[in-house]
């Protein structure tokens, strides 16, 4: 671990457990603030 990391707990390590939960999540979210904007 690097020093700065244990200064802040705004670091986070990702795995590919993490990502593949997470990546869904993300892609929906970009998707409704997208129509969000476009006033869908």
């Amino acid at each position: 671990m690097k020093r700065h990391a244990g200064d802040y707990d705004d670091f986070v390590y990702c795995d590919k457990e993490m990502t593949d939960e997470y990546t869904p999540k993300a892609e929906a979210f970009i998707q409704a603030i997208k129509e969000l904007l476009e006033g869908k």
